[in-house]
């Protein structure tokens, strides 16, 4: 079954507040999000890159492009209506507040420092990981089936 994401947001869903911060997805509508650690969100990110990263990913399949890192955190908070001065902050210092969050947490993982934009390439891997890709209750903030 297909949604109608736009885009899928790929994160680290075994940190609490890596979670709970994808709530600011609750704000689109057409974005779904799924964890980093998913069977389908690996073979999409294995389709496209040599090296998988681990960090904040976001596939805009309308744009066909895929943005990671300090790149994702600005079109997303961007795309939130978040303030244009918050959006360059978190662009700005991603890498930063990322690693120190992930040792704060006790995850163990440093966030990959690369980020950027790249064009999306494997369609199918994308819309395989957006049939997977839930979307979040805008009241409760719990993810929710599309």
């Amino acid at each position: 079954m297909t949604n109608s994401f736009t885009g899928v947001v790929i994160f680290d869903g075994d940190c609490p507040v890596c979670s709970r911060t994808a709530g600011v997805i609750r704000r689109m509508d057409d974005v779904g999000i799924i964890s980093w650690g998913d069977e389908r969100a690996q073979a999409f990110l294995d389709a496209e890159f040599d090296d998988i990263p681990f960090s904040l990913v976001f596939a805009d399949i309308e744009g066909e492009t895929i943005y990671i890192g300090e790149a994702a955190a600005r079109v997303l908070s961007e795309r939130a209506g978040v303030p244009s001065m918050v959006s360059t902050f978190l662009e700005d210092h991603y890498h930063t507040m990322a690693t120190a969050l992930q040792r704060t947490v006790g995850s163990g993982v440093d966030p990959d420092p690369v980020g950027g934009r790249f064009e999306l390439t494997a369609r199918k891997a994308y819309e395989s990981m957006a049939s997977r890709a839930v979307s979040v209750d805008s009241d409760t903030e719990k993810t929710i089936d599309p």
